[in-house]
């Protein structure tokens, strides 16, 4: 099962259901070559060639097309690699606690953390894994929903909204309109590599999803 990081904030406003999108850059697109049969399009720094059944090719076709190649796909469940701490690990039990809202939990100490009867080197694998989770350690699946292709300015107020935003941050703000632009890009500026962040517009894949069991099953 594939996994996706999340920060605390974000872990948060799902917990919360206000969050059931997310928006990730597609870092390398370009259309290569089209002609009557064929198309070439170098993705993710690999080049794809695709048959063209009816001899045509349309800016839909290519959008649709590389949203069939991203990472996640529709009806796949992921769980989220949210931020969370060790706070003690024996060779039983692991204890630790996520960060979106201070609960405590435990698992039971991974296989591969014990050598010879001990537990080794248990919270360095833990706490250096990203986001300080591991896959034992997962409380929230997703099942998405659907994935498409826009420009990253072409968001507007609601995906805004379903990417988290909450009113109350708007009347800290001031203007709600401009509350959740500010909130919105300085959101994605935080963690978006040079060359993708909002003033570049990049092109972006959306995810829709929402929370489910483990097994896919409706909560």
């Amino acid at each position: 099962m594939k996994n996706i990081s999340m920060n605390a904030e974000m872990t948060k406003a799902i917990l919360d259901g206000r969050k059931t999108q997310t928006r990730r850059a597609i870092t390398r697109f370009d259309v290569l070559n089209i002609d009557d049969d064929w198309q070439t399009i170098e993705f993710n720094d690999k080049k794809i060639i695709e048959k063209c059944e009816d001899g045509e090719w349309g800016e839909m076709d290519i959008i649709d097309f590389i949203s069939s190649h991203s990472k996640y796909q529709k009806d796949e469940v992921i769980w989220v690699r949210e931020p969370a701490k060790i706070d003690i690990c024996f060779t039983e039990d692991v204890y630790f606690h996520y960060l979106a809202d201070s609960t405590a939990s435990k698992i039971s100490t991974p296989e591969r953390f014990i050598k010879d009867g001990f537990v080794a080197d248990c919270m360095a694998h833990c706490n250096g894994a990203p986001n300080g989770c591991i896959k034992e350690m997962a409380r929230i699946f997703l099942k998405i929903t659907d994935v498409r292709v826009e420009r990253l300015q072409d968001i507007g107020a609601n995906g805004i909204e379903n990417e988290g935003y909450h009113i109350s941050i708007a009347k800290k703000i001031g203007n709600c309109h401009e509350g959740m632009n500010d909130w919105w890009i300085s959101l994605w500026n935080k963690t978006a590599p040079k060359g993708y962040k909002w003033e570049d517009n990049p092109d972006i894949f959306i995810h829709e999803f929402k929370r489910v069991n483990q097994d896919g099953s409706e909560l």
